[in-house]
């Protein structure tokens, strides 16, 4: 991604690295977020400061199970923030029902429950 700099130059602020795969009857996608190091010149970091991993599972019934995990840098090693859980199963109406969990980070490797909901979706 390139933003005018305080000249009107166009200068990389940040790049993202994305990879798409699948194995197991599961889907994998990560993005790995480079952004502009200002202890270093501007450039960009060496190591992502950021990294997406969601993960879809087809299950029996045409439902589905998603997670969608946040980490940062922290030091020398990738920390979860955030990690999002979705179960979609189908409503028997033609559309599907979505249960969706929020967790986010307390510190320590614990995690906490922020929020749970539930909505239905017509197709």
């Amino acid at each position: 991604i390139c933003r005018p700099d305080a000249s009107g130059n166009l200068e990389q602020r940040e790049r993202i690295v994305s990879r798409e795969w699948t194995a197991g009857g599961q889907e994998f996608r990560t993005d790995e977020i480079y952004k502009q190091d200002i202890n270093n010149s501007g450039s960009l970091t060496q190591r992502p400061v950021q990294h997406v991993e969601v993960v879809r599972t087809t299950v029996a019934g045409g439902g589905s199970d998603t997670t969608r995990t946040v980490s940062e840098r922290t030091g020398d090693r990738l920390e979860v923030i955030e990690r999002v859980i979705e179960r979609a199963r189908p409503d028997g109406r033609g559309g599907q029902v979505i249960e969706q969990e929020l967790q986010r980070s307390i510190g320590d490797g614990r995690h906490q429950t922020m929020s749970t909901g539930r909505k239905r979706e017509s197709q």
